[in-house]
């Protein structure tokens, strides 16, 4: 666009050159030589202000319509995978040489860990990489957490039906709470029983229990905030039954 006032012209130059070196193109609109065009207004002689006014509302108007512009283009640019070696818009001839793995290097601390194993070696050491540690010695009596440190209380309620070497049974079939100790909102609950015969409700509260064995059973249903129902039941063979439950929950418990 062309300008008739001279100082206006020079500085839509300045700021159409600004604009293509800016990362946020919108910033353009908030240039100081715009605000100072502005300022000059009343500077300006009463017959010549209407036109000036113009021109700059022009040379704004122009500034707004390239930074539309950048932003309907850069909706428009497909997406790129940021996962990939190389950028998705690149062709095949430019596409960057993979180096092998005998090309690369190893890790500084793998390093380091070569130089410290090789001192132990000398000194008679061996090393050797085991799985991991996780059992009750390990996590506790070698640390020096004795049988009832309350740092224990949350590792004791979840254990397995084997045995450690004291006979100590390492799980009690029941339920488990699971808790974050820094956002008490953030709980999870586990069920062990000591059968296969169990299932969680669906979205519908709705179960099914397959391949139960003939014979007379107690039926139990748990939920975290409204309790425990329990009902007896006899499965036939070949049979099917169909065994509902229903909650009513008390004030104050959240549906």
């Amino acid at each position: 666009m062309e300008y008739t006032n001279t100082h206006i012209a020079e500085v839509a130059q300045i700021l159409r050159a600004r604009f293509a070196e800016l990362q946020n193109k919108a910033e353009i609109l908030k240039a100081v030589e715009l605000r100072a065009l502005y300022a000059e207004i009343p500077t300006i002689a009463p017959e010549q202000r209407g036109s000036f006014g113009k021109e700059i509302n022009a040379l704004k108007q122009e500034l707004e319509q390239l930074v539309a512009s950048h932003q309907q283009q850069a909706a428009a640019l497909p997406a790129i995978d940021v996962t990939a070696p190389f950028d998705s818009n690149v062709g095949v001839d430019n596409h960057p040489t993979l180096l092998t793995s005998d090309q690369g290097s190893q890790h500084p601390l793998m390093t380091e860990l070569k130089i410290v194993l090789d001192i132990f070696y000398r000194m008679g050491f061996t090393a050797v990489e085991s799985r991991e540690i996780d059992d009750d010695y390990h996590m506790f009596e070698a640390l020096n957490f004795p049988e009832g440190h309350p740092a224990r209380d949350d590792y004791d309620t979840f254990m397995t039906v084997q045995k450690d070497k004291k006979g100590k049974p390492l799980i009690a079939p029941g339920l488990v709470k699971i808790q974050c100790e820094v956002h008490p909102w953030m709980t999870g609950y586990i069920v062990v029983t000591d059968h296969p015969y169990f299932a969680v409700t669906d979205l519908y509260g709705e179960y099914e229990l397959s391949e139960v064995p003939p014979g007379t059973y107690q039926l139990k249903l748990w939920h975290e905030s409204l309790g425990v129902q329990e009902k007896r039941i006899e499965i036939k063979a070949g049979g099917a039954q169909v065994v509902d439950f229903s909650f009513t929950p008390s004030a104050g418990v959240k549906k």
